[in-house]
C-alpha cells in the first residue's frame, strides 16, 4: 500500500507553490497534521479551503473526506504490534528464505529511494555535516536500533550526538557526545526537552548537571 507521505513525496514536482506548503505542514507532523478539519488546515498553512482541495485532488482523492479517511487506516496500520504483523506477513518457502529475503530487502531499498526527493536528501546531508549542530537521536519500538547504529557512525567521525535510549522505567537514558567525551543522565524525554541546556546549535553544548 502506498501511503500519503509518499504519494506527496512523488507528486511534490507537479505542485503549485500553495500546494507545497500544504504538503510540507501535512509532513511536518504527519499523519496528525491532516487529520483536522479543512479550515484549521487552510488557517495553519495561510492557503484556502480550494487549495486544499486541489491538492488532495492531485494526489488522486476524491475529496478531503477520503484523504482522512487513508490517513487514519495508515495509523491503524502503524498501531499494528510486531506479532500482529508476523501473522499476516507471506514467507516463501524454507529453501528460498535467503533468495526471498534479499529480493525484499531490495525492494524496501528501491522504494525509500524513489519516496525520498534528492533536494531533501541534500538538505538533511547539509544539516549533518555542520559542525555547529548537534544530532539528536531517538527511536521507537523497532527504530530504537537504527537511531544506535547511526550513532555508532557519528561517533566514528567524531560528531556531535545526543541519543535518547529507552529503559524500564517511563523515562530515557539520554547519552551525550561531544569533543570525544561522553555524558550519561536519566530522566524523560520531557525533562530533558524542557530543562537541559544542550543546544542543537551551540558548539560548547553540555548536559544540565541537575539531570545526571
Amino acid at each position: 500500500m502506498t501511503t500519503v507521505r509518499e504519494t506527496i513525496r512523488r507528486e511534490s514536482a507537479n505542485l503549485t507553490l500553495s500546494e507545497r506548503k500544504i504538503g510540507d505542514a501535512v509532513l511536518a507532523d504527519y499523519p496528525f497534521g491532516a487529520l483536522q478539519t479543512i479550515q484549521e488546515l487552510a488557517e495553519r498553512t495561510g492557503v484556502s479551503a480550494p487549495s486544499i482541495t486541489r491538492f488532495v485532488g492531485k494526489l488522486g482523492f476524491a475529496g478531503y473526506q477520503e484523504f482522512q479517511r487513508q490517513l487514519i487506516t495508515e495509523v491503524r496500520e502503524s498501531r499494528r504490534s510486531p506479532l500482529q504483523l508476523k501473522a499476516t506477513e507471506k514467507l516463501g518457502s524454507a529453501g528460498s528464505f535467503l533468495a526471498d529475503y534479499a529480493r525484499r530487502a531490495t525492494e524496501r531499498i528501491h522504494e525509500m529511494s524513489a519516496s525520498v526527493p534528492q533536494e531533501q536528501f541534500d538538505r538533511v546531508l547539509t544539516l549533518l555535516a555542520d559542525p555547529n549542530r548537534a544530532v539528536f537521536l531517538v527511536g521507537g519500538r523497532i527504530s530504537d536500533n537504527i537511531a544506535g547504529f547511526l550513532s555508532v557512525h557519528l561517533k566514528q567521525i567524531d560528531r556531535r550526538y545526543i541519543i535518547f535510549r529507552p529503559t524500564r522505567s517511563t523515562g530515557r537514558t539520554c547519552c551525550y557526545r561531544s569533543a570525544s567525551k561522553m555524558f550519561w543522565c536519566c530522566s524523560t524525554f520531557a525533562a530533558i526537552s524542557a530543562t537541559s541546556s544542550i543546544s542543537p546549535r551551540s558548539s560548547q553544548s553540555s548536559v544540565d548537571p541537575r539531570l545526571c
